[in-house]
């Protein structure tokens, strides 16, 4: 099994907290948003970069940067969170992008079962 490289590992974190970050951000914009709405008689316009649409690009867009990690276990489980989060909204790209995630585990299951050296017959001598 290869190292995981810190560097990798660093990344990674980074960007899922990122996206944590962002989407919690949406949400609490939100969510205050619409409590203010109700209780004022003028409205509080979010931001307009903070809105589900936009929350579901970055997805997407996160997404796409997986194809750039070197360690296929921490591009799988990227891809798997962010569509994991894509699924009520956009199901056929969420839909995609699990079979994605699939496909390179079952790559990355032949690849290493191809290098993995060869078993003996069981038996003793």
């Amino acid at each position: 099994m290869p190292a995981v490289k810190l560097k990798d590992f660093t990344s990674i974190s980074i960007l899922v907290s990122n996206l944590r970050f962002v989407l919690v951000l949406c949400l609490v914009a939100t969510l205050n948003a619409s409590s203010l709405a109700q209780k004022k008689a003028t409205p509080v316009a979010a931001s307009s970069s903070c809105n589900r649409e936009n929350a579901l690009e970055i997805l997407e867009q996160q997404i796409a940067a997986t194809k750039t990690f070197d360690d296929s276990m921490q591009r799988i489980a990227v891809v798997i969170r962010a569509a994991d989060m894509l699924w009520p909204y956009r199901n056929e790209e969420a839909r995609a992008s699990f079979i994605e995630a699939f496909d390179l585990a079952t790559n990355d299951f032949k690849e290493k079962r191809r290098r993995a050296p060869p078993r003996g017959s069981g038996f003793s001598d």
